[in-house]
């Protein structure tokens, strides 16, 4: 079998058998036919959107860049074991540090997730929520905790006494890869 091209954290099945119906990954087997009786793997071009995507933000994100994971809060504790794990994953591709911080009923607080950075050596700090869409929560309870303007959703901290930079990013939004994944639940429901 060649294999065209790779997703990181993504690993590619041994047969064509074990892709499963879901589309767990990003591609499917075909008949290679410059090579009878072998198999090749073609990328969906979905996939390839949203790897030159983190490709060309890469350039953006140096280890000085402290990124805060933001989860709702909830009183059941998968939530914040979900928060957890994608801040994992986030810093697994992500050089500097990655903390989370939630809005409320789980700790550590925004203020608490903030003052985890100190003795980092961020400059910045990227204030991520892991919500889809803009509401009340993310334009203005979460510029509000942390103290930056909610029009230009930029401001600054200090951190040990040195100054620091923090800007919000968006919410996740529409995506091809927030698109996939929803076909894929939806596709896990009928097994």
């Amino acid at each position: 079998m060649r294999l065209i091209s790779t997703y990181p954290n993504c690993s590619a099945p041994s047969a064509p058998s074990e892709i499963p119906a879901s589309g767990g990954y990003p591609g499917r087997f075909r008949r290679d036919p410059f090579t009878p009786g072998k198999d090749l793997l073609v990328i969906n071009p979905i996939w390839l959107i949203q790897i030159y995507k983190n490709v060309t933000l890469v350039r953006y994100m140096a280890d000085d860049v402290g990124i805060l994971v933001l989860g709702h809060g909830s009183t059941k504790p998968y939530n914040k074991e979900m928060v957890e794990k994608c801040a994992k994953m986030i810093g697994d591709l992500h050089e500097g540090p990655v903390r989370i911080a939630f809005l409320n009923m789980d700790e550590p607080n925004i203020a608490a997730g903030l003052e985890s950075f100190s003795g980092t050596g961020v400059k910045r700090i990227v204030a991520l929520p892991i919500f889809l869409a803009h509401g009340v929560h993310t334009l203005e309870d979460i510029p509000t905790e942390l103290s930056v303007d909610p029009t230009h959703r930029r401001g600054k901290c200090q951190l040990n006494g040195t100054e620091v930079e923090i800007r919000c990013a968006e919410p996740l939004g529409v995506d091809e890869s927030i698109a996939a994944l929803a076909y894929r639940r939806a596709s896990e429901a009928l097994k």
